[in-house]
C-alpha cells in the first residue's frame, strides 16, 4: 500500500507541475492578449514575508529579484503539491467523474494558492473584480483539466482517438480494395 501510495505521490506530483505549466502559458497568454498587466506576486510576497517575520536578504535588486522569483516558485510548488495529493487520493481509491475532478483540483490549487495570502490579509479574493477573478479562476481551470487528462484521457480525447482508429481502418480497407485511392501500394 505504501508502494502505491508513493507511486500515487509522485505521478500526481509529476501531473502538477504539468498543470502548473499549463496554468503559466494560460495566464501569460492572456497577459499578452489582453495586455493587462503582470500580477504583483514581488508585492505580494514581500507583504506576506513582512506578516510572518520572514525576512527576503539582500539589497534593491539582489532582494527585488529574490522576490520576483517567490512568488512563481511558490506557485509551483503549491500546483506540485495539489497534483501529489491528488495522486494520494486516487492511490487510495478516488475516482471521481473527470469534471468533478477538475472543478476540486482547481479548488484546491486555488485555495493553496491563495488562502495563504488571504488568511495574512495581503490578498481578499472577495474584493476582486470579475476581470481578476477569471484571471484567477480560468488558468487554474485550464491546468486541472490538463492535469486530469494525465491521470485518464477524457470522453473526448477516447472519442478522438476512436474516430482516427476508424478512419485508418477506412482508409486501410479503401487501399486494400481500390485500385487507385491516391497512394502508391507497397510491394
Amino acid at each position: 500500500m505504501l508502494k502505491a501510495i508513493t507511486r500515487g505521490a509522485a505521478a500526481g506530483a509529476a501531473a502538477g507541475a504539468a498543470g502548473t505549466t499549463v496554468l503559466n502559458a494560460v495566464t501569460h497568454a492572456d497577459t499578452s492578449i489582453r495586455g493587462r498587466p503582470s500580477g504583483d506576486a514581488p508585492a505580494q510576497v514581500e507583504r506576506a514575508a513582512r506578516r510572518t517575520g520572514v525576512a527576503v536578504p539582500g539589497e534593491d535588486q539582489t532582494r527585488g529579484s529574490r522576490l520576483s522569483g517567490l512568488g512563481p516558485f511558490s506557485g509551483t510548488g503549491t500546483g506540485v503539491a495539489a497534483g501529489a495529493a491528488c495522486g494520494v487520493a486516487r492511490a487510495l481509491g478516488w475516482r471521481p467523474t473527470v469534471p468533478s475532478s477538475a472543478h476540486l483540483t482547481a479548488a484546491i490549487a486555488m485555495a493553496g494558492a491563495d488562502g495563504p495570502l488571504f488568511a495574512l490579509g495581503v490578498s481578499d479574493p472577495c474584493e476582486w473584480s470579475a476581470a481578476d477573478s477569471a484571471s484567477d479562476v480560468v488558468p487554474h481551470g485550464a491546468s486541472e483539466w490538463s492535469r486530469r487528462s494525465l491521470w485518464s484521457p477524457s470522453a473526448a480525447v477516447r472519442a478522438a482517438a476512436a474516430a482516427a482508429a476508424r478512419a485508418c481502418g477506412d482508409w486501410q480497407r479503401r487501399w486494400r480494395t481500390e485500385p487507385d485511392c491516391g497512394v502508391a501500394r507497397a510491394r
